[in-house]
């Protein structure tokens, strides 16, 4: 199951990355709703081999991710790649040059089921996918605003 998302940000692309690359935040977003992240490789440079163990509920069943970004491209993206009980999970950010101010962001997010009780979930989520897309669209539009809003604060 896939998700993508689109949403044109109005920064300079070097902006959206960096503000993109701060896992701190999205760490601390994450355990405000509820997820245990660990970071688990220890040195915080950003890039390849950067990695986390995230515990979760869902379906009232405990989960573990854990996630390692695979590849690492400034100023254009990075991806993340994530082996789950039963699933894995792959996530990618691309930031695309519009214009000087304008960046194009791009989010696509994919869960693949490796066992039928993961592809049962999988296939009772499809049932809500459009839910799950307007979520996401909105997640990722606040997160455009707040981006832009650092940028018009320091320029």
């Amino acid at each position: 199951m896939e998700f993508v998302t689109l949403t044109d940000i109005e920064a300079p692309r070097d902006h959206v990355f960096q503000a993109m690359c701060d896992f701190s935040a999205f760490e601390r977003q994450a355990l405000r709703g509820g997820i245990d992240v660990i970071r688990t490789s220890g040195d915080g440079v950003v890039g390849i081999g950067l990695s986390w163990r995230m515990k979760f509920q869902f379906r009232n069943r405990p989960r573990t991710l854990d996630a390692r970004i695979t590849a690492f491209d400034p100023p254009s993206g990075y991806v993340v790649k994530g082996v789950g009980n039963g699933f894995d999970v792959q996530a990618g950010a691309d930031m695309m040059s519009l214009s000087r101010s304008v960046t194009r962001l791009s989010i696509k997010v994919e869960l693949i089921p490796r066992n039928i009780a993961t592809r049962i979930i999988v296939q009772s989520l499809r049932l809500v996918r459009r839910r799950i897309q307007v979520a996401l669209d909105a997640r990722i539009a606040v997160l455009a605003r707040d981006i832009e809003g650092r940028w018009r604060a320091t320029s």
